[in-house]
């Protein structure tokens, strides 16, 4: 934490220092915790900061917010520092908020949209993330639009501009729906098939909200003939599963199990992360997840290297939705064994996770497989 501070720190609030580079090294849910702690921190810069790259991280996936929702929710009860605010409307839409809290932030936002003393980049901030939030709802897209009728009496510039990319956004007739996409899989061209899997992971990292309706779809989907297209089923029925609230999952967890259990590198590889980010959102889950990630140590795969890396994505993926009290002896002895894999970067990653632990990590000769 010290560390992380001090990358935190140094010049003035026109500068987000290390910024980035914290951004590139946060890796696990851990190192997400511990830099979403210095929201709360006395020095404004260090919160300035935290907040940048925070909002950095969760714009191509949301999975390490899930947790903090809470905490975001009271920061915007509580925030006052215009720089916190203008990333707390950023970051809010990508939270997995219930109808009251929803509607909470619905009112802090406008509320914010609507201040003529807040800074425009908060104002500016705020009505995109309306704008994203009413995305599902046309009541909440009326009182928008009511709202944006009123800002563009001010003549603010920077708000205008904005009114007016949201207005052609939302007039635009969009033909490549999450529906269609699906409905391109289909097809027997791969110039067709095979991009619109690659947009719908992008809209499963991105808005997972978009596919949750064609979650049973989806599942069907991991049954399919063709490699590409279940492993793009893998990857978006982990994100999607964590929206579910009716226990629609519960067979996609089980199916994602079933690869594990079946020795294919890729596939394998492509459910443990599905998982871990289930686990991460799903408590009820985790102890089953957590109990099939270390299973995989006995089971066969292609190869020995294969297994290896298997067992480097395992050590990964514990790092992801365990917190260090989670990390009880049998996962401790599994890391260390992992110090004896043949695999340079799978022995790498388990001493790496042993010394976060605050656990004596010691050089081992490489154990050989079999």
């Amino acid at each position: 934490m010290k560390r992380l501070l001090e990358q935190l720190s140094g010049k003035d609030l026109r500068s987000i220092g290390n910024s980035n580079a914290i951004v590139k090294q946060v890796r696990s849910q851990d190192q997400f915790d511990k830099l979403f702690e210095c929201l709360f921190h006395h020095d404004r810069l260090i919160v300035m900061r935290a907040a940048d790259g925070i909002e950095k991280i969760t714009r191509k996936g949301q999975t390490f917010l899930y947790s903090h929702k809470r905490s975001v929710v009271e920061l915007l009860n509580t925030a006052e520092n215009k720089e916190l605010k203008w990333h707390l409307a950023l970051i809010t839409p990508r939270l997995q908020l219930t109808e009251t809290e929803s509607d909470e932030v619905w009112m802090i936002l406008k509320r914010w949209a609507s201040d003529t003393s807040e800074s425009r980049i908060v104002r500016v901030n705020s009505i995109q993330s309306l704008f994203n939030l009413s995305e599902h709802s046309p009541a909440r897209k009326d009182d928008l639009d009511r709202m944006m009728a009123q800002l563009e009496k001010e003549d603010v510039p920077s708000i205008k501009a904005r009114i007016r990319k949201l207005a052609m956004m939302k007039g635009n007739v969009k033909t490549t729906t999450s529906k269609k996409y699906l409905s391109d899989l289909s097809s027997d061209r791969a110039n067709v098939k095979y991009p619109a899997a690659k947009k719908l992971i992008a809209i499963a990292e991105k808005n997972p909200r978009r596919l949750y309706p064609y979650l049973n779809q989806l599942v069907q989907l991991l049954k399919s003939e063709n490699n590409i297209l279940r492993w793009m089923a893998i990857d978006i029925v982990g994100y999607v599963s964590c929206l579910d609230k009716e226990r629609r999952a519960d067979e996609s967890v089980r199916s994602l199990i079933d690869f594990l259990q079946a020795g294919k590198l890729i596939a394998a590889n492509h459910a443990i992360d599905a998982l871990s980010h289930i686990a991460l959102t799903k408590p009820e889950w985790r102890e089953r997840i957590t109990n099939e990630l270390l299973k995989c140590e006995t089971f066969k795969f292609e190869t020995d290297e294969c297994h290896n890396v298997v067992m480097g994505k395992v050590v990964q993926a514990l790092g992801v939705y365990l917190k260090p009290p989670d990390f009880d002896a049998r996962i401790l002895k599994f890391l260390r064994r992992q110090t004896r894999n043949t695999r340079s970067a799978t022995r790498k990653k388990a001493e790496k996770m042993l010394r976060s632990l605050g656990q004596e990590t010691r050089t081992h000769t490489p154990r050989i497989n079999g």
